[in-house]
């Protein structure tokens, strides 16, 4: 029974609809939503043990593909994006000529590290990544190839002993089941100065017929009171992408964005990654800012006492 928003603690959740999700795990019924911020809610959630099961042995189907951005591009371009944007930033950090440390919360592939590895503000600093799936984490760590930026791996948050100047979750925040505690245990791990990057799917119920094993469903309105919730700083929530109903990502999609990566899959890993970056930059707009977009990104700080080191 879900007696109030876990985003911002409304307790008036209506406007039923149903789950649409396939799985032979656990399923809940409905998504509930919250009349104050507009968060969906899936109900009823899965319990701990549901989850750590699932997430032990379902998630990741792993086709065995090399982990390249010729073979991932859709990954790497919104890995790519993202550090595009938090780089104006990173340059302001007092640590930026002392090379950055980076926490990256399910890391996958690990694009995000790789990326930042080339820039100079990172010589010296560390990339720190938290992937609790064996196969990728491993993966990931014998790709690592830089000599200028220290690199750490690790199967869960609780292994981690350190603070950072940036802190990325992208893509996990919808899988949790309690995001005001799962981001408060994050921000202890942020220095007083640093910064909290957020990437979420757009109420991907709007344009996915199976939201599987998604359990929230964010508004830019629900992330500004969950992270007001968190006692953080909103610096800037966007929504980010085209138009959901006409993203590849839609399953009720038509036109030429639906159609085309279908063919350009097949082929376009014999391209130039540079060439790839331009197909997938149009198809996706990662740096375009829609109302209706596909994807939200939340950036934040930390509220510093006075009486804070």
């Amino acid at each position: 029974m879900i007696d109030f928003c876990p985003a911002c603690g409304n307790p008036s959740l209506n406007n039923q609809q149903k789950y649409m999700g396939k799985s032979d795990f656990f399923l809940p019924d409905t998504i509930l939503n919250c009349t104050h911020c507009g968060l969906g809610i899936a109900s009823p959630m899965p319990s701990s043990l549901e989850l750590n099961m699932y997430y032990a042995g379902q998630y990741w189907t792993d086709p065995g593909l090399p982990f390249t951005p010729s073979y991932y591009p859709t990954t790497y371009t919104l890995a790519l994006s993202r550090w595009k944007q938090l780089t104006p930033l990173i340059e302001k950090s007092p640590e930026s000529a002392h090379g950055l440390k980076i926490l990256d919360i399910g890391s996958g592939h690990s694009f995000f590290g790789t990326i930042a590895s080339e820039s100079s503000i990172m010589m010296g600093g560390g990339y720190y990544a938290v992937e609790p799936d064996n196969n990728y984490r491993e993966i990931a760590k014998k790709n690592w190839k830089s000599t200028d930026c220290s690199s750490f791996f690790y199967n869960s948050l609780d292994e981690v002993c350190d603070q950072f100047d940036l802190i990325t979750i992208s893509h996990v925040l919808e899988h949790v089941t309690d995001p005001i505690d799962f981001i408060k245990n994050i921000t202890t791990y942020l220095k007083p100065d640093g910064i909290l990057f957020i990437e979420i799917p757009h109420r991907d119920d709007r344009f996915k017929k199976n939201v599987f094993p998604h359990l929230l469903f964010f508004t830019k309105d629900a992330l500004n009171e969950l992270l007001i919730s968190c006692d953080l700083l909103p610096i800037s929530i966007e929504i980010r992408g085209v138009d959901a109903s006409s993203s590849v990502l839609s399953q009720y999609g038509k036109g030429l964005r639906h159609y085309l990566p279908k063919i350009w899959q097949r082929v376009g890993r014999y391209f130039p990654n540079s060439l790839n970056l331009i197909f997938y930059n149009w198809l996706l707009a990662p740096e375009l800012q829609h109302p209706q977009g596909t994807w939200l990104r939340g950036i934040a700080k930390r509220k510093v006492s006075l009486f804070e080191d």
